[in-house]
């Protein structure tokens, strides 16, 4: 028997070695339930061991501990413990004996705990270590983060993962091999039946008993046909089920087994692609690392459901799991809905990226880590190919030979691919060596598939990571961003002479397709679209994640959703691309249209994406043109902005069949709630997202708002946490308060009965030239997704004091007309609630532009950035002259420790992925006073030496080039 082992563990972030023991008292350890990640309990701190790759969060060491109770029935057979996942370099004992050390965080394990067990009280502790900086490259989250199992079987039993299910298609016959492996502890053979079924649709289709003589372990090889068969597709994910059960005398079940597989053919040929079932299909792909947002690395089903939904309205039909085993569940719900899978075993091979990664381990574990991998997830027909490795340091034929050999050998099935970065000889060595070569676009691998095809004409290539495109969910940019400085790319035109939106903050990436890194997302799809052997793409990424920022960002913005579940403009996007107009006409407009820091009549670049003929735009009623769709990714009208409503409207066969509206917002006065309850199977662990949209006084959403909110749970559930999206809001995640961000927040909570959440905002304008408007609002919205104003009393100030309820009762808008905190007080039935409390600002907001990372050749004497801190610091000369590197853009002369003298300016690029070409080291240069600008150039990722160019004799010293330590 199989059953979750997740309830009444105690954790303690700590390392008292004596946590294994009995004896021990765990005073300061708390209960906990399993799925767990500590990590998102924690401030974002920017000192956090694990830092940037992080997300800032705190790892550390934890240890957990359970008691539970054995039988003498229970020891006389055999006792399993199968963990899905532990984060990181786990170990695990029994009774205070060390049962076993898996050091890989993203792989499922078992042990057998038979020989450790007592009957009676036994004891489980786990030793989790996160303590060292750098385990992985983005959050890997902290503990027992995915679900425990405990196995209890008879002395013959059918062993984890032991079952094998491979399909073949002929003639609308569909030949189903089956075979499954069945132990046996005991001394002496045993004979069992094992009956076998197969279902489908809650049809029994076959029934066969088989006679069976187990010695230690014995393999049943079983062959049926079904005619006609339900194929699996991403568009119809028909599954069927194989059942076995074990009997002794004919009719006591001892143990048994349910196997959901799918019947489908896969078929590639080279210079046309891949074909489902006999149908050319694109991989329509994004890459996702495993974290569910607030609730970190412990996702529920019901995150992971959502997330996956969300990519499939929007046409993407594959997934990479980058770069590590997904939860087991994760690939139930991808079969069931129809969601290919290329699943990826590791980050990268022995040649570590980061100091404690996984390439400490990879020479003694990658055989065990794989054969796990493949043996569990071989049978679920969403995985469509294999995937061994992504951005390999010191990439070599040795490693890639032996990891094909053991993949093919343990699924001769399926195709082997790699997400090789970047160019040269041993990376094209290893995409030519697997089945289908496959291309992460960094270092500008995406400009070289035509030169490989000419090469190798039969090989079928795929875009395992591309393109490299960020957002910032409501913000908008129309000066093209580029996050590397003279990097090949495809250059993007300027949608304006001069930039027109200055609301952003450092770190914010334009909504528009002009942010990213080395082709945009519809030049990138355009490939596939016009190269037969080019069979997909899984663009860098599809949901927003912790980590892989730097400070004081917390996340990486490189997803068309963002980390409250929220769709960004490329959403849409890939929707105009990837959905049928037959079956989803779609229309999507950009930006909003409440801009109130622009002036009148300024021309505002409207673009529209559409999978329909043509669209049109009209403004108050007045049409400024329809336009023919052909080939383009999106249609462009200039508009002079003026206030009121924008529609597009998509037309097909000169029917209008779809649209989409804007209208200008005045200041926030309210809000209204959302939730995702009636998807959501409520039993105590799924969790449910409450979704808050600030809208005016007049129901209209507010884009830009940025109030504070509140939120207050009672009932039968549990409160999770907040997100709203933004990359620089270093609120707890598990804080009851949360700011609106380009009007947009959300809430999480695990409800298992009836709950009420309240709601909570001061709403208006919070930054103000004159006067503004502020109001107090509380909604409850409920299990039945009913929404209602709360009935409470709400207390508030407007003079600094905390509000109780001797202070002025709100009644009514509240007028302000210089800054003003407004501290409120809600209260029901005369017990305090919860306090909430707003800063209103008298004065404008302080315009924000990013010119350093422009395409525009930067005009003047002084650059303008960037100034990585790489070349930031002292760097000293043979002759003993020092240069300091300011992080202003300076560069200094020390002549001694009270003069320096000026000698320039500098900016310096270094690469934000260190990984995609190992050996690039960025660039930048030295703008001297003599007017002469030289290369500056970092002679290793080290960042320990400097060349700086001399040609014009900008400093006086004989060298063209100098050569410069850090001190």
């Amino acid at each position: 028997m199989k059953t979750l082992f997740n309830d009444n563990w105690f954790f303690s972030r700590s390392d008292d070695p004596m946590a294994k023991e009995l004896t021990f008292n765990p005073a300061g350890f708390t209960r906990v339930r399993i799925p767990h990640d500590w990590s998102v309990d924690s401030p974002f701190e920017k000192e956090a061991i694990a830092g940037v790759r992080s997300g800032y969060l705190q790892t550390g060491v934890g240890w957990y501990r359970k008691l539970f109770a054995v039988t003498n029935e229970m020891l006389a057979g055999r006792v399993e413990i199968l963990f899905d996942g532990i984060f990181m370099d786990s170990s695990v004992y029994i009774n205070g004996k060390l049962v076993g050390n898996r050091p890989y965080g993203y792989i499922s394990f078992f042990y057998d705990i038979t020989e450790f067990l007592v009957e009676g009280n036994n004891l489980i502790a786990i030793r989790v270590d996160c303590s060292k900086e750098g385990q992985t490259r983005w959050y890997n989250g902290s503990g027992i983060y995915r679900n425990v199992w405990f196995i209890n079987t008879k002395s013959v039993y059918i062993p984890t993962w032991a079952a094998t299910v491979t399909t073949k298609v002929n003639n609308n016959i569909a030949t189903i091999n089956y075979s499954l492996k069945i132990a046996n502890k005991n001394d002496e053979p045993a004979a069992v039946v094992a009956s076998t079924y197969i279902y489908c649709q809650g049809n029994v289709l076959l029934n066969e008993r088989h006679n069976v003589i187990v010695d230690k372990e014995t393999t049943i090889n079983l062959t049926f046909d079904i005619a006609d068969p339900l194929l699996w597709s991403a568009d119809d994910p028909n599954l069927y089920q194989l059942e076995t059960r074990l009997m002794l005398n004919g009719t006591d079940i001892i143990d048994s087994l349910k196997t959901p597989f799918g019947i489908r053919t896969i078929e590639y040929k080279s210079n046309e692609g891949m074909f489902i079932n006999g149908i050319h299909t694109n991989l329509k792909g994004v890459c996702l690392h495993h974290d569910g947002g607030v609730v970190g690395a412990a996702v529920p089903d019901s995150i992971n459901r959502k997330r996956i939904m969300l990519l499939k309205e929007m046409g993407c039909n594959a997934i990479r799991t980058a770069h590590n085993p997904f939860a087991p569940e994760f690939y139930e719900i991808c079969d069931e809905v129809g969601m290919m899978v290329m699943d990826e075993i590791f980050d990268g091979w022995e040649t570590s990226k980061v100091p404690n990664d996984y390439g400490l381990y990879f020479d003694q574990w990658y055989e065990r880590d794989v054969t796990d991998f493949i043996t569990r997830d071989k049978n679920h027909p969403c995985v469509v190919m294999w995937s061994i490795g992504n951005e390999m340091l010191k990439v070599n034929s040795a490693t890639t030979q032996k990891l094909l050999n053991l993949v093919h050998k343990l699924d001769p099935t399926r195709k082997v691919t790699a997400g090789v970065n970047g160019v040269g000889a041993d990376r094209e060595k290893c995409r030519m060596m697997t089945d289908i070569a496959g291309f992460n676009d960094g270092g500008g691998a995406c400009f070289i598939y035509e030169q490989k095809h000419l090469e190798r004409p039969d090989q079928l290539f795929v875009a395992t990571e591309a393109p490299h495109t960020g957002q910032t969910r409501g913000f908008y940019r129309t000066q093209t961003w580029w996050r590397d400085k003279n990097q090949p790319r495809i250059e993007i035109p300027n949608l304006t002479d001069e930039e027109i939106f200055f609301d952003g903050r450092p770190g914010y990436q334009s909504s528009y397709d002009n942010s990213g890194v080395r082709v945009c997302v519809r030049d990138s799809w355009s490939y596939v679209e016009k190269m037969p052997y080019l069979i997909g793409e899984f663009r860098w990424a599809g949901i927003d994640y912790y980590g892989e920022s730097e400070w004081p960002k917390r996340k990486s913005e490189s997803g068309v959703i963002d980390t409250a579940n929220f769709p960004k403009d490329h959403y849409y996007l890939y929707q105009s691309m990837w959905r049928d107009a037959t079956e989803h006409p779609m229309i999507h407009l950009l930006p909003h249209w409440t801009h109130p820091e622009i002036t009148e009549g300024t021309i505002i670049p409207v673009w529209v994406y559409t999978n329909c003929d043509s669209a049109e735009l009209i403004l108050n009623d007045i049409s400024l043109g329809k336009c023919e769709k052909g080939t383009a990714k999106h249609l462009q009208w200039d508009v002079p902005y003026q206030p009121g409503t924008i529609t597009a409207i998509a037309y097909r066969n000169n029917e209008k069949v779809a649209q989409k509206s804007y209208s200008t917002a005045a200041a926030p006065a309210g809000f209204e709630l959302d939730s995702d309850i009636i998807e959501v199977d409520i039993n105590g662990i799924n969790t449910v997202q409450v979704d808050v949209t600030a809208l005016d006084a007049a129901g209209i959403s507010v884009p830009y708002a940025e109030n504070n909110l509140y939120f207050y749970l009672e009932g039968d559930a549990e409160f999770v946490g907040t997100e709203n999206g933004d990359p620089l809001d270093h609120t707890l995640l598990t804080s009851h308060t949360r700011r609106l961000f380009y009007g947009l927040a959300a809430a999480t909570i695990r409800p298992w009965s009836e709950y009420k959440l309240t709601v909570a905002g001061i709403m208006g304008n919070r930054i103000f030239k004159d006067t503004t408007t502020a109001t107090i609002e509380a909604i409850v919205i409920d299990e039945l997704d009913d929404t209602t104003t709360a009935r409470l009393k709400i207390y508030y100030t407007t003079n600094g004091d905390e509000a109780n309820f001797n202070s002025i009762v709100y009644d009514g808008p509240i007028e302000i007309s210089e800054t003003t905190m407004i501290n409120a007080a809600f209260y029901k039935k005369n017990k305090l609630l919860f306090r909430l409390n707003e800063l209103f600002v008298k004065g404008e907001r302080i315009p924000y532009i990013d010119t350093a990372h422009t395409n525009k050749t930067p005009v003047g004497d002084i650059p303008d950035g960037p100034f990585d801190k790489e070349a930031v610091g002292v760097w000293s000369y043979e002759s003993g002259i020092d240069y300091e590197f300011l992080p202003d853009g300076t560069v200094v002369l020390l002549v001694d420790k009270d003069n320096k003298q000026l000698v320039g300016h500098w900016w310096y690029n270094y690469p934000t992925d260190m990984f995609e070409i190992e050996d690039y080291a960025g660039t930048g240069e030295i703008w001297y006073l003599t007017g002469a600008k030289e290369k500056l150039e970092l002679t290793s990722q080290k960042a320990d030496k400097l060349k700086m160019g001399n040609k014009a004799k900008g400093i006086r010293m004989p060298d063209q080039e100098v050569i410069l330590t850090k001190k």
